[in-house]
């Protein structure tokens, strides 16, 4: 897409004239990447399928790519689910093979669509732990979407508030306040600290 102003660059170059080369070096999970039971894949096939992408689909996979979805998989603690139809797995299971996918691809930057929606809290908790210990081994930069304040990755060094789609406040966390959370989301303090929880800023 074409920004409607300014000049946009990934990796220094633009996007939209690079194509393929910037998609390879960018991973996205959706914030809803349900996976059909009646569809017969197990969870390697999917995490398969990120590397395909990088090779090219009529190719096979060859041992690098191989050794790169089992290491996947045993980084974010899946790999006994190996053989698993991917559709019957806990959401928070199916989240974990989204991941796994875009470890195995070996990409740059990740993009994260409010993947915590609908998981139950330990879940939410055990996936924010997941995303952590990947930012910091792979030393990945990760754009992290959430209206959930209170389950926020450790990590985070910047953080960018949108409101009417514009930006609204940019700073570091130590810097966000209940009074700017307080206009962001224009409703009384008291509301915000009963939907905001345990989260310390």
């Amino acid at each position: 897409m074409t920004p409607d102003s300014g000049d946009l660059r990934v990796f220094g170059k633009n996007p939209a004239m690079s194509g393929m080369l910037h998609q390879k070096r960018i991973g996205y999970i959706f914030q809803d990447e349900h996976i059909e039971k009646e569809i017969p894949l197990s969870v390697m096939d999917v995490i398969s399928v990120g590397r395909m992408g990088m090779r090219g689909i009529f190719k096979r996979l060859n041992k690098i790519d191989k050794y790169a979805i089992e290491t996947a998989m045993k980084e974010v603690g899946i790999y006994t689910l190996k053989d698993r139809p991917a559709g019957f797995l806990s959401g928070g299971e199916q989240r974990k093979v989204s991941i796994a996918r875009e470890i195995s691809r070996e990409v740059e930057i990740v993009l994260l669509d409010e993947i915590l929606m609908n998981l139950d809290p330990v879940s939410q908790m055990e996936i924010n732990n997941l995303i952590s210990k990947i930012y910091r081994k792979y030393e990945l930069t990760i754009i992290f979407v959430t209206h959930l304040l209170h389950y926020l990755p450790d990590g985070i060094n910047r953080i960018i508030a949108l409101k009417d789609g514009k930006v609204f406040w940019e700073g570091k966390p130590h810097e966000l306040n209940i009074a700017i959370l307080t206009e962001l989301y224009g409703c009384p303090k008291e509301a915000l600290k009963r939907y905001v929880g345990t989260f310390k800023i």
